[in-house]
Parts: C-alpha cells; structure tokens; sequence
C-alpha cells in the first residue's frame, strides 16, 4: 500500500542539542525517527513533522517566520498545481513565475508559495511566510533549514535503513481473548539488530537481544478495548526502526468480533488522519473556488473542527472545469485491503434534482470512478460505480443536519472475483445490496487511485449544495478506525 511516501509507522521527533563541525555552535539537531534522519535548525526555531514523514513544518518561536513542505502524490504537473493555487486566491489575479526547476507564486510581499517536482509522480509544495522586518533573511533562513528536512524526507522510501521489519504476530487488529498472548517481530537481516524493545501503551514490557525476537504479553491484566504495541529495532549502528500494531482486548464473558462504534469516537491508530483539525493543510490539492472549501469551528462529529464544501450553480473549478470542491487524500494499490471511516452530513436545503452528485470517492483509472459515494435526489447514499455497468453496492437513506458514521472495509481490486466491500453504518453492519454483508465487484481501475473528499456534482444542478465531514481514517484492520478507549 502507498500512503503518499508509504510510511506507515508513528513519527516521533527527539530533539538533543549538539555542535558539529559543519554546524554553526548552538545548532539545533533534530533526529526525526523511526526514518533516522536528522534536520539542522537554529535554536529560536521549531520543526514539526507529520506522522506520514510527507510534511514538515518550520516555525520560529516567536512566530514572525513559518516554511510549511508538503509532498503529494499526483499526475499533475507543478504549473498546474500553481495556476490552481493562484485562481484560489479569489483579491487578485496572481501570476505565476517560474524561477528554475520551481514555479513561484506570490502571493503577497511576506507569502510565497514554491511548487516543484519532488520525484516521479510526486509534487512538493513550499508555503513561506513572514511577519515584520528582514523578510528575504527569513525567508533565506527558512529556505536553508528546508533543504535539510527535505533531503531526510527524500530517502525516507521503501524500506527502512534497508532493512524490512515487521510484526508477525498478533496481526493488525487481532482480537485477543484474557490470557498470554505471543508478540513476535521479524527482521530481514538480523545480523543488523542489537536489541529489539517491546512496549505496551508506551510502558516497557520486555527486550529481545537474540533472535527470534519475541515476547509475551498478558492480557489479563489489561482492560478491555484497544490497545497500542510499539517494537522498537535498534540497530548495531544505533539507528532505530519503530513499528506499531493495534489490538483489541476482549472483556471477560464476551465473544466475536467488535463493530466500529458509533457516536464521535476519534481513532488514535489511524495510518492517515483527515479530520480537519489541522485544517485543509492534513489533504493534498484542493481543487474549489475560493471560499467553497473552508474549515467550520464547532458542531463537529469528532474534535472541534471540520470540512465544509460548497458547490453553486455555475462554478467552474479551474483545474478541473467542473463542477466541485473536493481535496484529494491517500493513495491506494491494487491488491490492498483497508478500513475507511468518514462522518458525513448534508445541509439544510440539500439539491434533490434528478442528476448525479459524489460525496467522496476512491479514484484510479481514466474516466468515472469504479467506486464513489453518490447522493441521489431521493435523499439517500449509494455506494456505486461511476460508469457502465453502475453496479451498486449498497443504498440507503439520510436526513439533512445530521452525521452519519460509515465504515467501509475495501478490498481493491481489478478482478471482479477478488474485489468486496462491506460496510458499516453508525455501527451497524449493513446488508449490501446482493442479500449478503460483502459484495463482490471491481473496486480499482489500473494499478494505484487515490481518495477524493468534499463535494463532486452534474454542472446542470441549479440550486446550491453543502456536505460537511469529518474523522476521514484510513487503516489495516477494523482497530485502526475504531474509537480509542
């Protein structure tokens, strides 16, 4: 699976002061794990990470200078994706220069905003900006330290320090009954390895120092619910690798698989988080005009923020010449098998015209979507393809001002034979529309897609439409989306 750059461990940022020879004294070294690079900074400066290792983030503490790089994994060129960033700055006209390899927009004396390839199929963004006096030092100055994350994030690719590790046991999600339980990692070249750490909600439990790298955890002792597993594979050079596994805990007297549950649970697993309390920043492109994608305070289904996309008779979004607000979020295989979660919620005064609209969609290939989330005029969900032979997967009715909680389960695939869905609603598990709780069917066009979000539509409709959403998840079992305890 690719999730952007196809890292899927929990970044932790350690920072330690230290005076190197290349580094000016006083340096600020940042040692940005479990990808082991390390990011020299001032230090009246901050860097943060995302946990996708895709953005990074460099603020001075007083917060007169930020540098905000983000990599995104799209078709579109670096002009493109700058023409569009200007036509959303709805004052102006803004023009785009291009300065090198990059296109630069600016979009006021003290805001530029850099796009430039960043590798095959991946795009990087870079938002400068800056407060008061000595705007170029600032800039310059943010520029530098950049370069530095940036080199960390570009080899930040396949597999770790050239080493594979992974869990083998439990599973991603695995329900374990009271009792001892085996916890077990596995490393490609053990040779490599001088210990290997096991943690159980961030408290020791044991260390491995030969393999089989295993251990036993009692969950007898833990409540019921999920629960989060770290290994940690420190190296012989003294790099570190960390991996995390989700479980769930079955209580005394109870059996059989738990159902997501319902109500505004946020997960804490999740391999990508899109619930808007970064902003529209946690997504990749925005294509909408101007104002038509914004952030609302309150009300929320999860946390205190979320989406709000509009859509007028009219609109026109540049990139696309169509009708729609939407973001675009992670990547997908074929092949993969991933949990979704997503809370969505249509507005008072909704369109109810007898013509196409697309609340969320998993894109890949040319043309429609083989899979996407469309609103008919009757007021209710349909999970269907986009084109012939329009194959539905599942229907069902909403009520405007209201969040419905879905939970899909995807397997994707071109193979009509391999691929499924099965869905659950506010947390309970529905009946597709073959009579049975999974339905077959092709659910990826070509070899890789990605998730849309917001607010797709016929460019016929007349009347004005609004969806809200929240707590987008993405993960590797039923754990990853679930509520955490």
């Amino acid at each position: 699976m690719t999730l952007f750059s196809g890292a899927v461990a929990v970044a932790v940022v350690a920072l330690v002061l230290a005076v190197g020879a290349s580094e000016p004294a006083g340096a600020l070294v940042l040692k940005h794990r479990p990808t082991g690079f390390t990011v020299h900074a001032p230090p009246d400066f901050r860097v943060q990470f995302d946990k996708r290792s895709t953005r990074y983030t460099v603020r001075s503490r007083n917060r007169r200078a930020r540098l905000t790089y983000t990599r995104l994994r799209t078709k579109r060129s670096p002009a493109a994706i700058a023409r569009s960033r200007a036509a959303r700055v709805a004052r102006s006209q803004l023009r785009v220069v291009r300065a090198g390899r990059r296109y630069r927009l600016r979009v006021s004396r003290r805001r530029v905003v850099e796009v430039g390839r960043a590798g095959r199929g991946t795009v990087a963004v870079s938002t400068l900006s800056t407060r008061g006096r000595r705007t170029a030092a600032r800039l310059a100055l943010l520029r530098r330290i950049g370069r530095s994350a940036r080199g960390g994030l570009a080899r930040n690719t396949g597999t770790t320090h050239g080493l594979s590790v992974a869990w083998r046991t439990p599973t991603a999600g695995q329900i374990l009954a009271p009792g001892s339980a085996e916890l077990r990692v596995d490393a490609s070249t053990p040779s490599r390895v001088a210990e290997v750490r096991f943690l159980v909600d961030g408290e020791h439990l044991h260390t491995e120092y030969e393999t089989p790298y295993t251990g036993v955890l009692d969950t007898s002792g833990l409540s019921a619910g999920l629960h989060k597993l770290r290994a940690v594979v420190v190296l012989r050079d003294g790099r570190a690798i960390v991996r995390n596994q989700t479980v769930a805990v079955r209580g005394a007297g109870s059996a059989g698989e738990t159902s997501p549950a319902a109500g505004g649970g946020c997960a804490s697993n999740a391999l990508f988080e899109g619930g808007f309390e970064g902003g529209l920043d946690e997504w990749g492109n925005v294509q909408a005009l101007g104002p038509r994608a914004t952030i609302v305070q309150g009300g929320s289904f999860c946390g205190a923020r979320h989406g709000r996309f509009e859509v007028r008779a009219g609109d026109v979004e540049p990139d696309t010449d169509s009708n729609r607000a939407e973001v675009a979020g992670p990547s997908f295989s074929d092949g993969d098998d991933l949990w979704f979660r997503h809370a969505t919620k249509l507005a008072a005064g909704f369109p109810r015209e007898d013509k196409w609209q697309i609340v969320s969609q998993w894109r890949s290939g040319d043309g429609s979507p083989p899979l996407a989330l469309f609103v008919s005029d009757d007021l209710a969900l349909s999970l269907r393809r986009g084109d012939a032979p329009y194959t539905e997967f599942w229907r069902g009715p909403v009520q405007t001002e209201v969040w419905t909680d879905l939970v899909f389960h995807i397997r994707f695939s071109r193979n009509p034979a391999l691929g499924f869905v099965e869905l659950w609603r506010d947390g309970r598990r529905q009946t597709m529309r073959n009579g049975a709780e999974r339905m077959s069917g092709q659910t990826i066009k070509g070899s890789s897609g990605y998730v849309k979000l917001g607010y797709y539509r016929d460019p016929d409709h007349v009347g004005t439409g609004v969806v809200y959403h929240d707590n987008y998840l993405v993960g590797r079992s039923l754990a990853d989306v679930a509520p955490a305890p």
